[in-house]
């Protein structure tokens, strides 16, 4: 919990990680009871993260009253990456009529056009579903915690506005943790992924 709240308090993804830790919590010393009274250790655990979470943004504002959220409203402010999933989306738009064209701002290649804002929305409302899915499968024991954290950081990087090949770094682990035995799929993305900073 302290690492997830570091996490947060660093990236702010690490957030939609913190129900799969709960639940896995609650299954470890719950009762099983789906709906019973969480148990006063997992209460402790989620008290620890929130005084944690709570005291940094409480140390940032102190430090930068003006700009403590500064990070939050980059994030929303600036346009589709290139190499996102919705970026893909608006370039296959472009080809039925929609126009999509680069821009160049806050430091990386992106894509802009009228699809995206309405992709915008999209890409929040598949987020907040799929880690919804994984949560509720999670929970009723249908998926394990290591499949349940690879499927959520692939959901949050698949509905990024913003991707990046490295962020493969946070991904290939999780993947060796759960499948255990070699898969030319994750290989070849590997490979690819690597092969595109030299010739490309």
């Amino acid at each position: 919990y302290l690492l997830i709240a570091a996490g947060t308090l660093m990236k702010l993804y690490p957030l939609f990680l913190l129900p799969i830790l709960m639940i896995e919590q609650w299954r470890q010393i719950g009762s099983g009871k789906l709906w019973a009274v969480p148990p006063r250790p997992l209460l402790r655990s989620l008290a620890i993260f929130t005084l944690v979470t709570v005291a940094g943004f409480a140390v940032a504002r102190l430090l930068n009253p003006d700009g403590w959220l500064s990070a939050f409203t980059y994030n929303t402010l600036r346009p589709i990456q290139v190499e996102s999933v919705p970026a893909t989306l608006l370039w296959v738009g472009s080809w039925i009529g929609l126009p999509a064209w680069p821009d160049h701002s806050f430091h990386s290649f992106n894509l802009v056009g009228p699809l995206e804002s309405p992709l915008g929305v999209l890409s929040t409302v598949g987020l907040v579903g799929g880690c919804l899915w994984i949560y509720w499968r999670q929970l009723t024991g249908r998926m394990s915690l290591a499949k349940a954290l690879l499927c959520c950081v692939l959901v949050i990087m698949c509905t990024s506005r913003v991707f990046s090949p490295q962020y493969l770094i946070w991904v290939v682990p999780l993947v060796a943790l759960v499948e255990a035995e070699y898969n030319p799929l994750w290989m070849a993305l590997c490979v690819l992924t690597t092969l595109i900073y030299p010739f490309a």
